[in-house]
Formats: structure tokens, C-alpha cells, sequence
């Protein structure tokens, strides 16, 4: 991305781009009982006395425990396999030559707009 962004505009119409991707169902942490009942107290009472923020994070942790109910529970941490497989995915992809810009237009002269002076009357 950082050679992308550093690339003039028009610098290569035809710059080769790369994508991998890996998709895998993982499910979720099962949240623990102590914050399900933490959580379920917040949505009994309302957005209004929780706040929206808390209160919508402590509607979805009883959403999805009681999905959990009818699945089965397993835990699961995702984040480090997450970082472990856009790392592998990263080292499969080899860089293309980084385009060459067109070169300058020979200078001429500098904007007159700084030169002008200033109107007195």
C-alpha cells in the first residue's frame, strides 16, 4: 500500500496488482456467564440509562449467547491466526518494478502571482 500511495499520478497506467485471500469459518468466543448477566442487566434497562454504546455491545453479547445455546460452544481465539495468515499471504506476493514517472516539463519561468505589488491606491 505504501508503494502505491508514494506513486505520481500517472506514473503507470499498467501497475501490476496482486490480491491473495484464505476464507475460514471461525466461531465465536463463548462470552462468560459472568458478562452475559452484566450484559443482559444492561439491556433490561435501556438504552436511554445504559447508553447506546454499552447498551448495543450488551444487546449483541445476549444475541450471541443465546445462538450459543442452540450451537455448540467451543472457544476460539482468532487474532493471532488472523495476523499468522495475512503474514503468509503477504510473503507469496512479490513486488513489481516500481514505475519510473514521466519526466518534468523543462522549467520556464516561475508564477508571476507572487511578483505582482502591491495596489496602494
Amino acid at each position: 500500500m505504501k508503494t502505491l500511495l508514494l506513486i505520481r499520478q500517472g506514473a503507470a497506467r499498467d501497475l501490476p496488482l496482486g490480491t491473495r485471500q484464505k476464507v475460514w469459518q471461525i466461531k465465536r468466543r463463548v462470552p462468560t456467564p459472568e458478562k452475559v448477566k452484566r450484559a443482559l442487566d444492561l439491556v433490561q434497562e435501556g438504552a436511554a440509562k445504559a447508553g447506546a454504546v454499552e447498551w448495543t455491545f450488551a444487546k449483541e453479547t445476549v444475541m450471541l449467547d443465546a445462538v450459543q445455546q442452540v450451537r455448540p460452544k467451543v472457544e476460539f481465539s482468532a487474532g493471532r491466526q488472523f495476523a499468522n495468515t495475512g503474514i503468509e499471504l503477504a510473503n507469496q506476493m512479490r513486488p513489481g518494478p516500481v514505475p519510473i514517472p514521466p519526466a518534468a516539463l523543462p522549467f520556464r519561468a516561475p508564477w508571476a502571482y507572487g511578483n505582482l505589488p502591491p495596489e496602494l491606491k
